[in-house]
């Protein structure tokens, strides 16, 4: 069993990565779809999550194509 302060630095080390919007295919590399936090103008902005911010999810079409879909999520 782990002691606390290492569940504690896993606990953070995976908040991390949910909340790092912009870095998911870094951890997801096997998947084509890629994602972007944006600030409510629609600019890519590094920085955490903010109530009025999107995230513009890119997901490639048949084949991998460019022709695919691109979805904006209001928080």
């Amino acid at each position: 069993m782990e002691n606390g302060e290492e569940l504690d630095i896993k606990f953070d080390d995976l908040k991390q990565r949910f909340f790092d919007t912009n870095q998911c295919r870094k951890y997801c590399n096997e998947s084509s779809v890629d994602s972007k936090l944006c600030d409510s103008s629609g600019k890519i902005v590094e920085r955490l999550r903010k109530i009025t911010d999107y995230i513009r999810i890119d997901i490639p079409g048949p084949g991998g194509s460019e022709e695919g879909l691109t979805m904006g999520v209001r928080l």
